[in-house]
């Protein structure tokens, strides 16, 4: 039914393009989907630093020893 036309449309007209044209025409259609999006959903972009206030005052080294301490109790 739809699934297949647009199957059909992809092997017929988009696959024979250049590499570059098939990434460009996958950003516009990425862009257009976004644009007219009424449900923003965050972009990985957007989610740096959410819980950076978790982690203040805890050394890296010591989250990672923990953890392999955990992880070997558990064998």
């Amino acid at each position: 039914m739809f699934g297949r036309r647009i199957r059909e449309f992809y092997e017929q007209h988009v696959r024979a393009l250049p590499l570059n044209d098939r990434l460009l025409l996958m950003q516009m259609i990425s862009d257009d989907i976004e644009a007219n999006s009424d449900d923003h959903s965050p972009g990985v972009a957007e989610l740096e630093g959410l819980g950076a206030e978790m982690w203040v005052g805890i050394e890296a080294q010591d989250q990672v020893r923990g953890l392999r301490e955990e992880w070997e109790q558990r064998l």
